[in-house]
């Protein structure tokens, strides 16, 4: 079944589905009933799946399909909405949420190592370049 999935999408009914890409039909689907899903993000090794859930980021092992996350990490004081893994350290995540901040998270020790605090709240966020202005 993992050779034929291509698209992964999540939901407020608590479901994150994997779907087909051979005939787009949903191939699987995990529930989650604790809370709505937020957001989504696959470890660059497509090994395991990072979800979003009200305050804390949940972590699920593909290998397997096993239903219940395997680490948990609590990382914010409202809803998250965003999540994006550091493209050299698959440890190290950034998460992004409605309590006006981005933290910056670590998997090994279960804590977030450092905080950016923003004047509204936070729907997205994307690593960035260096910007050179032409005058």
């Amino acid at each position: 079944m993992k050779n034929d999935i291509m698209l992964i999408s999540s939901d407020y009914n608590q479901q994150i589905k994997f779907w087909s890409n051979i005939d787009n039909k949903c191939k699987h689907i995990i529930e989650y009933k604790e809370s709505a899903i937020t957001a989504i993000e696959l470890t660059q090794s497509k090994e395991s799946l990072a979800f979003a859930t009200t305050n804390s980021i949940k972590f699920l092992d593909l290998a397997t399909m096993n239903p219940n996350p395997v680490l948990s990490l609590d990382a914010h004081n409202g809803v998250i909405n965003c999540i994006l893994f550091d493209k050299d350290n698959q440890n190290l995540l950034f998460t992004a949420g409605e309590d006006c901040t981005i933290k910056l998270n670590d998997k090994r020790t279960n804590k977030f190592v450092q905080e950016y605090n923003h004047n509204n709240y936070v729907n997205s966020i994307q690593f960035g370049y260096k910007v050179r202005i032409f005058k």
